[in-house]
Parts: C-alpha cells; structure tokens; sequence
C-alpha cells in the first residue's frame, strides 16, 4: 500500500489544540527553517512550526503501531512567498502521515506516483494521507493563502536482541 487516505484520525481535542495554535502566532516557535534562493534570486522559506507532542497523546497511540515511533512532529505553515521547490522525493523516514487543518488556499496538492501514473489529492480540512517510504511523492506549489498541515516521521522500534547463554 502505497498511500491511505484517513479521515478524522485526531480526536476534537487535538484539532482545538492545533487551530489555537494556527491562530496564535505569538506561540509559534520554529522547528525547522530552511533559506533557499529560486531561479528569481528569490528567497524561499518554508517554515515547520514546533507542537506540543504531550496534546497529541491520542494521535500518537493510533499511529505508533507495529515497532514504530514518532521520530518528528511538526505543523507546516506554507504560502506562496514562502515555501521551497518540492521536488519528487522519498521521506526518509519508515512512514509518514500529514493531516491537513484548511482547505482556503489555492495548489499545495499532494502528488505521487503509481509507475508512470500520478495521482493528485487535493488537500481539505480533516484528511490524513499515510505515505509508504517507498512512495514518490511531491507537494505542488500553493498559489494564495495558507497551507496549513500537521506532519509526522515514524521510524521502526529497534529491538535489542536478547544475549544468548547456556544457562
């Protein structure tokens, strides 16, 4: 299974915390931040948002399953005058899920491949896309407003063997 589209994974909870935090920009404290210049000599920004992993507790305990854990968490804010060229890629990570909380923007449609064949979802309120690592995959530019969307990185649990004796 290449992509699972999940609708309504967090609990009403959860949606309240992250919209406060939509709407409070004093709270915001960046987790990731890259600089890149475009083909313009313009510069690019995308920005990912640090949450508070402890309102997510019901998130967490749907998605870590299977020796996997969360690894990164964070809630992407993308506009059109700050977001990076998203070329095809693969996340590096063992899956990955992005939930999206607004569906007033224009572009920023999840895109991957099946072969030859690209499928687009086109991002709303409320959905949740499970990605493969081993999916190609691409965000396609916004074009106005806001995107905003929760993403997260899990990796498998390693398991420490047991030491072996004769005993």
């Amino acid at each position: 299974m290449a992509i699972k589209i999940i609708e309504n994974i967090l609990t009403n909870d959860e949606i309240e915390y992250i919209h406060k935090l939509i709407n409070n920009k004093n709270e915001w404290t960046p987790l990731t931040k890259y600089d890149e210049v475009n083909s313009n000599q313009e510069k690019l920004w995308f920005d990912a948002i640090n949450i508070d992993k402890t309102k997510l507790k019901n998130y967490y305990n749907k998605i870590e399953i299977n020796n996997l854990f969360v690894n990164e968490c964070g809630l992407n804010v993308i506009t059109k005058e700050r977001q990076l060229e998203d070329s095809l890629h693969f996340d590096i990570c063992d899956l990955s899920y992005v939930t999206y909380f607004n569906s007033d923007f224009e572009g920023g449609e999840f895109c991957y491949y099946e072969g030859d064949d690209e499928i687009i979802i086109k991002p709303k309120n409320g959905l949740t896309i499970q990605i493969n690592n081993k999916t190609p995959h691409r965000v396609k530019p916004v074009t106005d407003g806001i995107r905003y969307s929760l993403y997260t990185f899990l990796y498998k649990k390693i398991i420490p063997k047991k030491e072996k004796t004769l005993l």
